[in-house]
């Protein structure tokens, strides 16, 4: 009797454990969203908007994302370990100076609240802390490939803005 109790027992603790698998958190899901911006486009995937400037006008496009792309978006996010980025990425003293130079911001939103924002700029060739700034330029790339990867984004004309 006292070997099946405890043999009942371990197998309730061994199944109560199990059971209790730590869910791995999304850094996007429904309650967070992200925007992008490099000074002549950017997108905000809440309200699901591409906004490329010119000189006369801006052109808005209506973007939906597909699992597969939200799902990218998350990878790329976790990858970069975006949450531990510094808000800037500050030129390193021994930098050459870029012109012309593009700022790049990402801003990661909890509901309507800023979980993080970051910015990086072209305008140097060394950061400070150069590895993430890679990093965060990879991030950027496979946002943009994701975002870009639409027929009706490609139907767009460039943008008529010279960056100094």
């Amino acid at each position: 009797m006292k070997t099946t109790f405890k043999f009942l027992l371990i197998l309730i603790i061994l199944l109560t454990i199990s059971s209790c698998k730590k869910e791995k958190k999304e850094l996007l899901p429904e309650k967070y969203h992200f925007t992008i911006s490099n000074g002549l486009e950017n997108y905000d995937s809440k309200s699901k908007t591409y906004n490329r400037k010119y000189s006369q006008y801006d052109t808005l496009v209506k973007i939906d994302m597909n699992k597969k792309d939200l799902s990218q978006i998350d990878k790329a996010f976790r990858n970069a370990d975006f949450l531990n980025f510094p808000k800037e990425f500050k030129c390193a003293n021994s930098s050459d100076l870029i012109f012309p130079s593009i700022e790049t911001i990402i801003t990661l939103y909890d509901s309507n609240k800023i979980e993080k924002t970051v910015k990086n700029t072209t305008y140097c060739s060394v950061k400070k802390d150069q590895r993430k700034s890679e990093k965060f330029d990879d991030l950027s790339d496979i946002l943009w490939k994701i975002i870009k990867n639409r027929e009706s984004i490609d139907a767009l004309k460039p943008s008529d803005i010279i960056s100094l």
